[in-house]
């Protein structure tokens, strides 16, 4: 038994030093066998404690495999050494090390970050090791002396600004690795010359070689390209210039770039051939007299803005798989007719189609969840539209001013739809929300209406619109634009009539309010010029501003007695704001009683029968359009109260001939009299050198080109224009 245990015991022995030999031997090498004293990134061993030291200079983090820098201690650094074990140099590590000339990256770092170098303005060259895959957005932003860098052919991606104002790098090739080029990637690069773009990329982000005015591109049928040796015309960067009336594009052509046919006003025909895959942004934005184009079935993206304000094109093929990106896509393509929407989009994007006022039908597919705020803005010429199932969210603005649209139905998968949507649909007479519906309801076409059932706001109405009894607000341009609407009935329970509900209902000319309404919300009248009385119950304590502008009809404007807000004292045909005695409303039976201090802002805007007003001596300022386009009054004596004239306040009085400003005025807003055509003299209380005093704002040229009379009580004795009083009447002397 002894034996046995002294056995095991040299067994033992043996069986450790084996272990404790293999273990120093392994300490002592490189995977090759070589000795080495640099640590190997994520191991723990003791060579962790050299790096650190390496380190003294850094802000850094351990990480699972290795380092990361986060920034520096010492902002002025000149230069820098980055220890072997570091695999990352963070986001900002560099940022704005202006003194910084050098700097070596070991071949353990695998991604520069964001902003990396941003603002190393005095570093002049860098070699990038084989090791990194990434280069973050700005990595060497504003690096204004780097003239050389060697990009390796590790790099897949190239990130946004990354060699934004490099602008002493003359030349610069890109990796057949790299697939993608960011936004902004070599904007102005100023002395870059030449650029090697290689087959591999697949994306260009937008301005990426903005303002490198000294790159010198590869001509081709007046086009001006970037590419390499084997394709020299890879991406079409712009047009030969704005001149041009054809281009033929290079059939090895992939990329259309951002603004390339930017303002080619003469461009009326332009050939794209199969090979292209994207459109960029603005790519043909201004070539108004382009009638048709045909894009390939290879296109799979076209940028926002790309065939803005092409105004002449009729007729354009989207193929199926693109995917538009962006808004205002053929935003002012007013000749258009007609278009179909390909199958896999699944957005129409803000403004797409804004202005496209001939455009008569569209299809839109399945497959699409949201149409943008102002997609069909202004398409006047559309008669009918089909949203389909898919869909769940319309934008603000989506379908206003669709003047010749009778008919719409919301699916009931729609659980958004945003302000105004429908506002301007002056021809619709059918509105209806698919049963089904959890958010949105419209009772089977019953009430011709949108309503949001949880706030029991009507959010879209027509000519037609029966407002049910439970319904509370009266949203934001519910009716507006709503020309044909004549009459409506709003019932009681209704306590809030918000912004623009019934704006530019021209038709319009009686409605009553009811005694449940408390709030009226901003330009809720506005310029419902066939409106000819108003009255404003009891109940309500809040009038928004410009509610009723515009209403050029209004003869009648009455609150009812027991209104603790508002008033029409003295049957005065106006609202007054009691507290404050502000004159928020007038109409042209208005009499301004004594007591009022302020003509509030669009008072009698747009008044078009007012022909005269008094204003009396309690007034001490006139609102910013006050008096906008009363077109026929002829004439107007401001009291000697007022010290300040608002902006606009007179603006567009195209029949005004005379007024009277007296000499407590020290302020005339801009363009308070603009547009007062008819304008010949000014007769002022006060002399010269007190009008010259008066703080003047801009646009007043009518109110200084004409004859500006002084005010003298007994006849002048020099060859001036002075005017005085006789019998209350302004008489020349």
């Amino acid at each position: 038994m002894k034996l046995i245990r002294k056995i095991l015991l040299v067994m033992g022995i043996i069986i450790l030093s084996c272990v404790f030999i293999t273990s120093c031997s392994f300490s002592s090498k490189k995977d090759d066998g070589e000795s080495s004293s640099e640590t190997i990134p994520g191991d723990d061993s003791d060579g962790d404690e050299e790096i650190i030291t390496q380190l003294n200079d850094y802000t850094y983090e351990k990480i699972d495999k290795g380092y990361v820098i986060r920034g520096v201690k010492d902002k002025t650094i000149t230069n820098a050494i980055i220890p072997y074990g570091v695999t990352r140099i963070g986001d900002s590590a560099f940022e704005g090390c202006s003194s910084l000339t050098s700097i070596t990256i070991p071949d353990s770092v695998t991604s520069i970050g964001n902003d990396a170098f941003h603002g190393c303005s005095s570093l002049t060259s860098i070699t990038i090791p084989e090791s990194v895959t990434s280069i973050g957005n700005d990595a060497f932003h504003g690096c204004s002396s780097l003239t050389s860098i060697t990009i390796p052919d590790s790099v897949t991606s190239i990130g946004n600004d990354a060699f934004h104002g490099c602008s002493s790098l003359t030349s610069i090739t890109i990796p057949e690795s790299v697939t993608s080029i960011g936004i902004y990637a070599f904007w102005d690069c100023s002395s870059l010359t030449s650029i090697t773009i290689p087959d591999s990329v697949t994306s260009i982000g937008n301005d990426a070689f903005y303002e490198c005015s000294s790159l010198q591109y590869n001509e081709y049928e007046n086009g001006l390209y970037l590419g390499n040796e084997t394709n020299p015309y890879l991406a079409l960067i712009k047009a030969k210039d704005t001149e041009i009336t054809t281009c033929t594009i290079y059939n090895g052509t992939k990329f259309i770039l951002q603004q390339a046919f930017y303002g080619c006003s003469s461009l009326t025909s332009i050939t794209i051939p199969e090979g292209v895959t994207s459109i960029g942004s603005s790519a043909f934005r201004g070539c108004s007299v382009l009638t048709s184009i045909t894009i390939p079935e290879g296109v799979t993206s076209i940028g926002g803005s790309a065939f803005y304000g092409c105004s002449s094109l009729i007729s354009i093929a989207i193929p199926k798989g693109v995917t538009i990106n962006g808004y205002s896509t053929f935003y002012g393509c007013s000749s258009l007719t007609s278009i179909t929407i390909p199958e896999g989009v699944t957005s129409i994007g803000d403004d797409s189609f804004w202005e496209c006022s001939s455009l008569t039908s569209i299809t839109i597919p399945e497959g699409v969840t949201s149409i943008g705020s102002n997609a069909f803005n202004g398409c006047s010429s559309l008669t009918s539209i089909t949203i389909p199932d898919s869909v769940t969210s319309i934008g603000k603005h989506a379908f206003s001013r669709c003047s010749s649209l009778t008919s719409i139905t919301i699916p009931k998968g729609v659980t958004n739809i945003g302000n105004y949507a429908f506002s301007g649909c002056s021809g619709l007479e059918s509105i209806n929300v698919e049963e089904g519906n959890k958010v949105y309801a419209s009772r089977n076409n019953y009430y011709n209406a949108i309503i949001e059932i949880n706030t029991r706001t009507l959010i879209a109405g027509c000519s037609k619109t029966i407002i049910p009894y439970w319904v509370t607000n009266i949203g934001d341009g519910a009716f507006e634009g709503c020309g044909s609407l004549k009459s409506i009935t709003i019932p009681e329970g209704v306590t809030s009539i918000e912004d623009f509900a019934f704006g530019w209902c021209s038709g319009l000319t009686s409605i009553t309010i009811p005694d449940s309404v408390t709030s009226i919300g901003v330009g809720v009248f506005y310029n419902c010029s066939g409106l000819t009385s108003i009255t404003i119950p009891e109940s309500v304590t809040r009038i928004g501003g410009s509610a009723f502008k515009g209403c050029s009809s209004l003869e009648s404007i009455n609150v009812e007695e027991g209104n603790k807000v508002y008033d029409s004292r003295d049957n005065c045909n106006a609202i007054i704001e009691t507290n404050t005695r502000i004159l928020i409303a007038g109409c042209s039976n208005t009499i301004i009683p004594y007591g009022v201090t302020l003509i509030g802002d669009g008072a009698f805007s747009r008044c078009s029968i007012l022909t005269s007003i008094t204003i009396p001596e309690s007034v001490t300022r006139i609102g910013d359009a006050a008096f906008w386009e009363c077109s026929i009054l002829t004439s107007i004596t401001i009291p000697d109260s007022v010290t300040r004239i608002g902006s606009n306040a007179f603006s567009g009085c195209s029949s005004l001939e005379s007024i009277t400003i007296p000499s407590s005025v020290t302020r005339i807003e801009r363009s308070a009299f603009y547009g007062c055509s008819s304008l010949t003299k000014v007769y002022y209380e006060g002399n010269s050198s007190n009008w010259d005093n008066i703080d003047l704002g801009s646009n007043s040229t009518c109110l200084t080109d004409a004859t500006i009379y002084y005010y003298s009580e007994t006849e002048p004795t020099d060859t001036g224009n002075y005017w005085h009083y006789v019998d209350g009447v302004v008489t020349e002397w």
